[in-house]
């Protein structure tokens, strides 16, 4: 699935960071994020990186407009699973 696709060290522990992955958290070679959210009190150019490789989304946050929200897509959390070597799903 890779793609070629290459991620520096802050982007991908700010995919990291944004579903709550930590090694430890996983069980059994799985982790269930818990949340699928970054937010930004501007633009971020790690995190637009990421989007522009097809990643993630961006919006605007709804309760603070100066906010950028930023949310790893399907392809962002396979990526991160085969970077990890853990099953990442998100909680329903």
């Amino acid at each position: 699935m890779n793609d070629n696709v290459k991620l520096t060290a802050a982007q991908i522990r700010k995919m990291k960071h944004a579903i709550g992955f930590t090694p430890a958290k996983a069980k059994k070679g799985s982790y269930k994020a818990y949340r699928n959210y970054y937010v930004s009190w501007n633009d971020d150019a790690d995190w637009d990186g990421i989007v522009a490789a097809g990643l993630a989304i961006k919006r605007k946050d709804i309760f603070y407009e100066l906010n950028v929200v930023y949310h790893l897509n399907a392809k962002g959390i396979e990526l991160l699973s085969e970077i990890t070597d853990i099953k990442i799903t998100e909680a329903e």
